[in-house]
C-alpha cells in the first residue's frame, strides 16, 4: 500500500542498502534537494529527537526527514480521540461532523508543513511535468502549493513514497491530544491564524510562520493558509466510521479537505473539526496538501 514502510524498510539486511541508495541519490542531487526543502527558520522547542527515515517514532516532538523531498515529518503517537464537534458550542455545530465518535489510531507520521512550491517544482523537473496554474498572488519557493487536484497530491505521493493522511489523521494532528478546536485551544485567536476573518489576506504566506498556530504535535498550518487534501472519499457524516484506524468509504464522489485556507470567511471555518469536499479532479487557490506515513 502507498504511504505504508515494507518490510524492506525494516528488515536489517536490507536496510543498508537503501540507506545506501538514500546517500547515492543525496550524492547526485544535494543542490536540488536543498532548494527543495523548507528551511528551519523556527527554532523546535518539542522535546524530541530525530528517528532514522523508515522507522516509527516513540513520542511526542520526534521526527524525521524524508531524503526523497527532503520533507519534515513529526511523530503522531497511537491514541484516542473525539471526533467531531463540541455540541455545546454552537459555532461548532456542524451536520457533516456529527455524530460524537471515539477513533482509536495507531501512530504515523505527519508533514511539519504542507508541501511548498519548491518542493512540488523539484517533483515536476525529475518527473518531466508541465507547470501547474500560478496562483494570483505573489510566492516564494516556501508558500504552500496551490492549484493542486487530489489526483496530483497523491501522484506527488507516490513519488515520494508517502500518501495522504486520511481526515481522521488531519483532525487527530490538528486538535492534539486534548481535542482543541483550534490547535492554539478552545478560544478563537485570529492573532495566531496564518489567515482569519481580522487578518484575511490576499494568498497564502510561507509555511511554518505562525509558530502560535502550531498543534501539540509540531504541525504548522493546520488553520489557515490553505485548506489540505485528504486520503479518504467524504462522507455524509461519521454514523458508520470505524473505531478503529478509520478510512471512510471505499468509494464516493468526492475527497475530504481539512483546514481553512487563506479565503476563510468564519471562524468556524479553522476549526480542527471542520470538513468539506470537492471532487478529486479540482484544482482552487486556496487548496494544497501535507503528507503522511503509516505503519
Amino acid at each position: 500500500m502507498v504511504g505504508r514502510l515494507h518490510n524492506r524498510f525494516t528488515r536489517p539486511a536490507l536496510m543498508g542498502a537503501a540507506l545506501l541508495f538514500g546517500v547515492c541519490l543525496a550524492a547526485q542531487a544535494e543542490n536540488e534537494w536543498e532548494s527543495a526543502a523548507p528551511r528551519r527558520h523556527i527554532e523546535v522547542d518539542l522535546p524530541g529527537h530525530f528517528v532514522q527515515w523508515g522507522l516509527p517514532g516513540t513520542q511526542i516532538g520526534d521526527e524525521t526527514i524524508n531524503p526523497v523531498d527532503r520533507m519534515e515529518f513529526v511523530w503522531v503517537p497511537a491514541g484516542s480521540f473525539v471526533l467531531g464537534t463540541n455540541d455545546l458550542d454552537p459555532e461548532g455545530k456542524l451536520a457533516s461532523a456529527h455524530p460524537f465518535r471515539n477513533v482509536r489510531l495507531s501512530g504515523f507520521w505527519l508533514s511539519k508543513y504542507p508541501v511548498t512550491w519548491s518542493q512540488f517544482d523539484l517533483y515536476c523537473r525529475t518527473q518531466h511535468l508541465p507547470n501547474i496554474p500560478q496562483p494570483g498572488y505573489p510566492k516564494s519557493g516556501l508558500h504552500p502549493v496551490v492549484n493542486i487536484t487530489w489526483n496530483q497530491a497523491m501522484a506527488y505521493a507516490k513519488w515520494a513514497h508517502v500518501t495522504l493522511p486520511t481526515e481522521f489523521q488531519w483532525e487527530h494532528a490538528a486538535r492534539g491530544p486534548r481535542d482543541l478546536n483550534y490547535p492554539w485551544g478552545d478560544v478563537w485567536d485570529a492573532g495566531k491564524c496564518a489567515n482569519s476573518v481580522e487578518h484575511r489576506r490576499s494568498g497564502a504566506c510561507p509555511v511554518g510562520q505562525f509558530a502560535g498556530a502550531r498543534s501539540a504535535f509540531g504541525c504548522y498550518d493546520m488553520a489557515g493558509n490553505v485548506s489540505q487534501w485528504c486520503l479518504n472519499w467524504d462522507s455524509k457524516d461519521y454514523s458508520e466510521v470505524s473505531a478503529n484506524n478509520p478510512g471512510g468509504p471505499s468509494t464516493g464522489t468526492y475527497r475530504s479537505l481539512r483546514g481553512g485556507g487563506w479565503g476563510g470567511i468564519s471562524p468556524v471555518l479553522f476549526r480542527g473539526s471542520f470538513r468539506f469536499h470537492l471532487k478529486p479532479d479540482v484544482h482552487l487557490d486556496i487548496c494544497g496538501f501535507r503528507c503522511a506515513v503509516t505503519f
